[in-house]
Formats: C-alpha cells, structure tokens, sequence
C-alpha cells in the first residue's frame, strides 16, 4: 500500500514539475529574452546537479562494488560531465556574452556519451539471456529511422561540412546510438524484467533527440538562444532521467529494507 502512495506522490510531483518548467519558459519568454537566457541555464544546472547527487547516492548504496557499482560510477561521471559542460555554456553566455558554440563545453557533452552508453549496457549485461535478436532488431530499427528523421530535417542543399555542422550533427547521431540500449530496456520492462528507471530512461532520451535536432537546426540557422522554448526539452530529459535514478533509489532502499526484516 505504502508503494502505491509513493509512486502516486511521484507522478504527481513529476506532473507538476513538468508544468511548472513549462509554465516557467514561457512567461520569462513573454517577458524578457534574456531572463529567459538566465533562467535556462541555472534550471538545467539545477536538475543536472540533482541528477547528479542521485547517481552517486546509487554508486555509495551499491558500495563500488560489482557490475552494478561499476555501472553507477560511470553513471555520476557522465552527469558530472554534463554538469562541468552547463556550467561552462552559462559562464561563456552570462559572463562573457558569448554564444558558446562550438566550445569546451561540447568536449564534455560528448564525453558524457559513452559513459552512459557504457551505463546502460553493463545494466543490461547480467540480463543478456533475456535480450533476443528481435529486441536487439527492433530497437535498431527504431533508432536508424529516428537518425534518419533528424538528418533529414538538418540537410539542406549546398550544405558546408564546416566544423559547427559536423558537431551540430554529432549529437542527434549520439542521441540514436544511445537510444538503442534504452529501447532494449523498455522491451525488458514490458518482459517484466527490469524496473520502471528504463522507461523514465528512454522518455528522457527521446526528449535529448528532439531537442538536440531542434538545438542542431536552430544553430545552424542562426536563430539558436538559450531561453528559446526548444530548451525546455533539455530540462524534461534530466527530469526524466532524475526520476528514473530516483524510482531506482526507492526500489533499491526497499529491498534493502525487506532483507534487513528477514534476518532479523
């Protein structure tokens, strides 16, 4: 019963931050481009930050021990990297005025990459006799035709392959690759396999494709700003992905809890 109530209060929590994100863009918007500038990059810092601390309470709960605390590791390095590039882009944007692209803050974006992807496969790999071909096939398929979208509506004729079109193209490319482990693991999900931490997983990452494509093109149009209403897709994908660290935190706190009864 106790569970029940919990995961209401946390869909309830999540709806509404959601809303509140949502809400909160598009006012500051209304009201002043550059507070919406402001305003975007301490929120993506702030659910950055918490995911974060999230990642490493999983890392000190599994004690660095075993496949799972290698996984958590990478985990907390991947969004520290992520942390270390906001912070980069909010003090080249706030401090500097400059838009900071390409900079050293896509250095650490992209190293975040296959820290998470490598995440994401040592999660599933004590679940590989339960991976088939056909999930393998499928999540593949998926992730090809959402690349194939993305680039379609990046390409345009007489299209320069400079160094700012090559990275811009980099993170939807990223994006689909990881998305890949993250379908596998709604497959497994819905097999009754894993918990819900893959579908908070693959819900944030669709959110990083979208916003990433729609970041890519803006960029490469000249019409990209850090308050632009695309970003809140940014925040969704770390709320989701917090989310999907804390449902795991409370399943994990739980279990621990019920072996803790059945010994004494």
């Amino acid at each position: 019963m106790q569970i029940n109530v919990d995961t209401q209060k946390r869909k309830k929590f999540l709806i509404s931050s959601l809303v509140a994100i949502a809400f909160s863009f598009v006012l500051t918007n209304l009201f002043d481009k550059d507070i919406a500038s402001i305003f975007s990059n301490y929120v993506n810092i702030g659910t950055n930050l918490f995911l974060s601390v999230l990642s490493i309470l999983m890392l000190v709960k599994n004690r660095f021990l075993g496949i799972h605390g290698k996984a958590w590791l990478l985990l907390s390095i991947a969004t520290i990297c992520w942390l270390v590039a906001e912070i980069i882009w909010m003090v080249y944007e706030v401090d500097f005025d400059v838009m900071p692209f390409p900079s050293e803050a896509d250095f650490f974006w992209f190293l975040g990459y296959p820290l998470f992807f490598t995440f994401l496969l040592l999660y599933i790999r004590p679940l590989k006799n339960a991976v088939s071909k056909k999930m393998i096939m499928g999540s593949s398929i998926i992730s090809v035709a959402v690349l194939a979208l993305s680039v379609s509506l990046l390409h345009e004729p007489n299209m320069v392959a400079d160094f700012e079109t090559i990275i811009a193209f980099s993170y939807p490319i990223a994006d689909s690759i990881l998305l890949v482990p993250c379908l596998i693991g709604i497959f497994l999900f819905f097999s009754g396999k894993v918990n819900i931490m893959w579908t908070f997983f693959c819900i944030g990452m669709c959110s990083f494709v979208v916003a990433d494509t729609t970041y890519a093109y803006l960029i490469l149009d000249d019409a990209f700003y850090s308050g632009d209403i695309s970003m809140i897709l940014y925040v969704y994908g770390y709320i989701f992905l917090t989310f999907g660290v804390y449902g795991h935190y409370k399943i994990f706190n739980l279990k621990i809890s019920k072996h803790v009864k059945e010994k004494h």
